[in-house]
């Protein structure tokens, strides 16, 4: 495990889940909100999941999008600053929605707005590499992550004869049988082929297919029936995560993942092994447990800190089509589509977390409950508020009895409308 730069003064970070913002909305006056965003910016880096493409349309919608088509104005990017956030991850299966353009679109109107981003880039060293947030208490790292993404949506390397292709650092899980066989077996089964009259050329190969099996040529053999990481990008990963952890007092692992297997448990362990002080996942679209593994925190989603999906102002004809709508069709008509994606009220509620770290490492971990307005009426919904005691507390007691299979105590406290985590 890498050496961790010290803490000198206290450094606090907030950490909100997925942010799927798609109007402005610095001209908010709400009480309850500005109240969120003064625990926001009381904090010295917040960190949240950016589900959206920032754009101006300069590029195409594609095919098939990330479930819908997540779009939002150059001004989202200087209001999420004006809110407080300093470091956004930018790896999910929205971020390729308008393809290359919109991500290097993204990266443009970020970069100007002074929010750093992580997990998507100009080709895959960029979009893997931490984006880093220098704090005079300390620099925070942020290395994201997606399991869930367009396939087509992963960045590519760049060579020296050869540009790489813009998009998003792949977490891949592969889910197909495997046999690894050694070069000795392949040429035994190379004779047998052509004794049989087949050309037996695939045999040569280090990596092909037979019907749903991969085989991989090595040095041992082994039989994988059940899903795992795609080995390239677990180790590319952790790689980058090692390096940020040289420099940077804390870093945090942002992962995007909707089913959320043993592969990112497995993963998240990992990435605390190589050095990384929380790990943020999300995609789930509501509150799920929290594990406090070798003494650091693994989020395994906080829910929504914005949800406003259905206030897109412009869809592709992909949209209308797979919906069934007519082309010329309405944008009030498209708006209970969207409503109806979230008309769980989970998906309407989410969690902030509030973590103070000191030389000694995690001393004090808050949650806070945040209500996205399930009950307002269209327009009103999808932003974050304070919540009420009454829904604070049944979001922190969910919280808790999701943790408890981690072992991790979470109390709710009346005093503070928020959850106390147990630490050691």
């Amino acid at each position: 495990m890498p050496t961790e730069p010290e803490i000198d003064a206290p450094l606090t970070l907030f950490l909100v889940g997925d942010l799927l913002i798609t109007r402005p909305w610095s001209e908010e006056d709400d009480p309850a909100f500005l109240g969120l965003l003064r625990q926001l910016r009381a904090a010295d880096v917040a960190i949240g999941n950016l589900e959206t493409v920032i754009h101006e349309y300069r590029g195409h919608a594609q095919a098939d999008s990330g479930g819908t088509y997540s779009a939002a104005p150059p001004q989202v990017a200087r209001d999420l600053a004006w809110a407080g956030f300093k470091l956004v991850g930018h790896a999910n299966n929205h971020a390729f929605d308008f393809g290359s353009t919109g991500v290097l679109e993204t990266l443009a109107h970020a970069r100007q707005a002074g929010l750093a981003l992580a997990g998507s880039g100009e080709d895959l060293q960029r979009a893997r590499a931490a984006a880093l947030y220098r704090h005079a208490k300390g620099a925070v790292a942020l290395v994201a992550a997606a399991a869930t993404l367009v396939p087509y949506g992963r960045a590519s390397h760049s060579r020296p004869d050869f540009p790489g292709r813009p998009g998003v650092n792949p977490l891949r899980v592969e889910g197909r049988p495997r046999v690894d066989i050694t070069r000795r077996t392949a040429k035994l089964l190379g004779r047998l082929a052509r004794a049989a009259g087949f050309s037996g050329r695939k045999l040569a190969l280090s990596r092909f297919t037979v019907g749903p099996l991969e085989i991989r040529v090595g040095s041992s053999h082994r039989v994988l029936v059940r899903a795992r990481l795609d080995e390239a990008d677990l180790e590319g990963n952790l790689a980058a995560i090692r390096g940020a952890a040289a420099s940077a007092t804390v870093v945090v692992v942002s992962v995007h993942d909707h089913p959320q297997g043993r592969c990112l448990r497995a993963f998240a362990r990992r990435a605390i092994e190589a050095g990384a002080k929380v790990v943020l996942a999300h995609g789930p679209h509501e509150v799920r447990g929290l594990e406090i593994y070798l003494g650091k925190p693994i989020f395994y989603c906080l829910g929504n800190f914005v949800f406003e999906p259905e206030y897109v102002e412009r869809l592709p004809s992909d949209f209308y089509e797979r919906h069934g709508l007519p082309a010329d069709a309405p944008r009030q008509e498209r708006e209970p589509i969207a409503a109806l994606l979230a008309s769980r009220p989970e998906t309407w509620q989410g969690v902030g977390a509030r973590l103070r770290f000191a030389a000694s490492g995690l001393r004090e971990l808050t949650l806070i409950p945040i209500d996205l307005g399930l009950g307002r009426p269209a327009g009103g919904r999808g932003r974050p508020r304070l919540a009420d005691p009454d829904l604070g507390r049944r979001i922190i007691e969910r919280m808790a009895h999701k943790s408890r299979r981690f072992g991790t105590e979470i109390s709710y406290s009346a005093v503070d409308n928020a959850g106390l985590v147990k630490l050691g």
